[in-house]
């Protein structure tokens, strides 16, 4: 119990190099599957938004590891595939999917985001993909995401 308090405290910033742990690769040749995201070009704050991603395997894969690691403070409200809803997560920002990519095709996966009150500053997200080898591999595509200006 005092452990997860004590890793509820640490910044994110400290946190993020565990998470990253093996050193993602952004070469998608050496690997199984890729990920692309694709963001609006901006956002408002207090409303929704939606964020897709397209997962490519190159063969077919009993399971794949999609974690997305949204800006501190946004929530997933849905999704398309359901993400892995855990009983006590660590890092409220850090959402998982687990994904069966049997079939050689590209799979779309798609998220919707609830945006706080107040946020004033472009935003950035991070995600990767695990495919059972021990070898991480970065969602290509968009990673960030302007303030919508009030007209």
């Amino acid at each position: 119990m005092r452990t997860k308090n004590i890793l509820k405290s640490l910044p994110l910033c400290l946190l993020f190099p565990l998470l990253l742990a093996g050193s993602p690769s952004k070469e998608s040749s050496d690997f199984t599957v890729t990920a692309t995201r694709q963001l609006p070009e901006e956002f408002q704050p207090g409303k929704q938004l939606t964020v897709r991603l397209e997962i490519t395997p190159k063969q077919s894969l009993a399971e794949v590891t999609l974690t997305e690691i949204v800006p501190e403070g946004w929530r997933v409200i849905a999704s398309a595939p359901a993400w892995k809803k855990e009983d006590e997560r660590l890092i409220e920002n850090v959402y998982t999917w687990k994904l069966s990519l049997r079939r050689l095709k590209t799979y779309r996966l798609c998220y919707i985001l609830e945006v706080p009150w107040g946020v004033k500053l472009p935003k950035e997200f991070t995600g990767f993909l695990e495919a059972g080898t021990g070898k991480k591999i970065l969602v290509q595509g968009a990673s960030a995401i302007s303030v919508k200006d009030r007209p």
